[in-house]
This record gives C-alpha cells, structure tokens and sequence, in this order.
C-alpha cells in the first residue's frame, strides 16, 4: 500500500472512533438520555395528571382491571376518589371515563370494553 492511502485509513479510523466516543459522552449529558419506554400503567397515570392538572394522591392509580388495550382503576385526585377507565385506540390511550358517579354504558361499549371490565349496571 501506497502511505498516502495508510494515512487516508487512519484518518477514517480516528474520525469514526472520534465520533463514536462523542456520541458515547453526548448520550451521557443531563437531558440527552433516551426517552423511558412508559408501561400501561403508567401512560393512563400521566394521562390522569394531565387532565386533573395536579398530581395524584400517592403518585399511582390502583388497577383493578387491565389487559393490553383496557384499564378500569380507583385514582385520587385532589381531595377525592374517581373511578379511571381507559382504553387504547390506535396504540394511543385515552381516558374514557373518569369520576365518581355512574360512567355512561353507552360511551363504554363504543369503546368495546369486555364485559368483565364494565360495571354491573351495564348489563
């Protein structure tokens, strides 16, 4: 080999170790970490904060119910607690019903809530 092209490779090595170990240390930096992966849980709970605009009672919801696409739960959110039914639409959650009075059947079905997660009264 020729020590031009020596000294073009080593100069490709030391730019790409360079830029590798930057991206290392900038990954490091407070405010450039990943973003963390919420859990169902935990996604409805932020929901719940955002809504309410303060936080919850114990910072978590109590689930009753929940598979991958449906959350029935108890929250307390300021002074009282409110009964959180959520459900995904399109990998996205939504609250569907939050309160302390009867939820509306009507809203629950559109949304296909299995019969185990509505309440009696949505027979």
């Amino acid at each position: 080999m020729n020590k031009a092209l020596i000294i073009l490779l080593a100069v490709i090595v030391i730019i790409i170790l360079g830029g590798i170990s930057l991206g290392i240390l900038y990954s490091h930096l407070p405010g450039h970490n990943p973003p963390v992966e919420l859990n169902n849980k935990q996604q409805v709970e932020k929901l719940l904060v955002q809504k309410f605009n303060q936080p919850l009672y114990n910072n978590e919801m109590n689930i009753q119910k929940e598979n991958d696409n449906y959350i029935v739960g108890q929250a307390s959110v300021g002074e009282g607690g409110i009964l959180v039914m959520a459900a995904k639409v399109n990998k996205i959650w939504e609250l569907v019903y939050t309160g302390n009075a009867f939820a509306d059947c009507y809203e629950l079905h559109k949304y296909s809530f299995p019969s185990e997660f509505l309440p009696e009264y949505c027979d």
